[in-house]
């Protein structure tokens, strides 16, 4: 794991992440998301299908945009098009208030 030298205080927190939801590309993982946006906006008990939802999404990264950091570019990406898949949105009428 000498290649993440700058996650290596994470690598426990990936992996137990990566445990939860069954992940199998714990690189990938690593390489493109941040595990801190990863633990703070997906279940922490999550159902199959969230499990399923996640494992097809996995890999999905997008152009640098506002935000300096990749990393949080391809998990906020990553967090948008879950929640679009598992209909996990929140409720329009309080998103508007």
């Amino acid at each position: 794991m000498e290649k993440f030298k700058n996650d290596q205080h994470h690598l426990d927190k990936y992996k137990a992440f990566c445990e939860l939801y069954e992940l199998d590309d714990f690189e990938k993982i690593i390489k493109n998301y941040d595990i801190f946006d990863l633990v703070s906006f997906f279940p922490a008990r999550p159902t199959t299908y969230e499990k399923n939802a996640l494992q097809n999404l996995i890999g999905v990264v997008t152009e640098s945009g506002y935000m300096d950091y990749q990393k949080t570019n391809n998990t906020f990406e990553l967090i948008m098009q879950w929640r679009e898949k598992t209909n996990n949105l929140p409720d329009s009428e309080l998103f508007l208030r």
